[in-house]
């Protein structure tokens, strides 16, 4: 059985501390898109943009994973950013069918 995140992945680290998590989020699905970051929908749709940068600077280990812009995001301790295919509810009757 496949997992999310083993399609089309991608993967961006948060390298300064002026580079929040969820500007990364942004910037790898702008990336993954081929769009300018501006064009991305607004990440507090899905999730609070602060939230999540509080949350993902208090790791010590471990992921946060939400949806966005027909993505599986998943965010871990380290600020690196991965992008898997969305799940869908076929793909969920699938994966549980197997």
């Amino acid at each position: 059985m496949a997992g999310p995140f083993e399609q089309e992945s991608d993967s961006r680290q948060v390298v300064t501390d002026a580079q929040r998590p969820s500007l990364a989020v942004v910037e790898a699905v702008a990336d993954r898109k081929g769009v300018d970051p501006v064009q991305v929908g607004p990440l507090a749709y899905e999730i609070d943009p602060d939230a999540l940068n509080k949350l993902v600077d208090s790791m010590d280990s471990g992921t946060v994973t939400f949806p966005f812009e027909g993505f599986e995001v998943e965010v871990d301790a380290d600020g690196e950013v991965s992008l898997g295919a969305a799940r869908t509810a076929v793909a969920e009757a699938d994966s549980i069918a197997d």
